[in-house]
């Protein structure tokens, strides 16, 4: 699903491009995601992100940064409940960890999903992963339950906390 960009402060949040799939595979971002990580390049895997710009179902996103004109990390949104509810995800290169821009990032899909009419947003974040569930507490979520999943190319169980944002 393409969308007009997203700015904030310091971002300009853009739909995701053919060109950003080798970026995102080889970056390091992942630590805290369902996907595995890889150490060598798997072309199959690449393919299938080269081809998220034509995904019509979520919104995939690249944050730029408008100082320094590169590559933050991704995000995404998926419009759920015929539209009602924006479930977002987002995650920043780990050079970048600490500066604000997950919160940043959060707070602006939020802020476009409330433009857009959506009554909800929701956020599913890896209990581990306590910076993503500071980011989702600073914009309002509240957690509504608790889930599990096997992160890919593992046999590893991750929890998952389910944050709620009321717009």
């Amino acid at each position: 699903m393409k969308i007009e960009s997203i700015e904030s402060p310091r971002l300009i949040i853009r739909s995701f491009l053919k060109e950003d799939a080798y970026w995102a595979y080889k970056t390091e971002m992942g630590e805290y995601l369902a996907d595995e990580a890889k150490e060598d390049v798997d072309m199959a895997y690449i393919k299938e992100l080269e081809e998220l710009e034509n995904d019509q179902d979520c919104a995939y996103l690249i944050p730029i940064s408008r100082e320094t004109k590169k590559r933050v990390g991704t995000c995404s949104f998926l419009l759920t409940d015929g539209g009602n509810t924006y479930d977002i995800a987002y995650c920043v290169h780990k050079s970048l960890w600490n500066k604000g821009y997950a919160t940043e990032i959060a707070q602006s899909l939020i802020s476009y999903a409330r433009k857009k009419g959506a009554s909800k947003v929701s956020i599913i974040v890896n209990q581990e992963n306590m910076a993503s569930r500071r980011v989702a507490e600073k914009c309002d979520g509240k957690i509504v339950n608790e889930d599990t999943f096997i992160k890919k190319g593992s046999r590893e169980v991750k929890k998952t906390y389910k944050y709620e944002i009321n717009l």
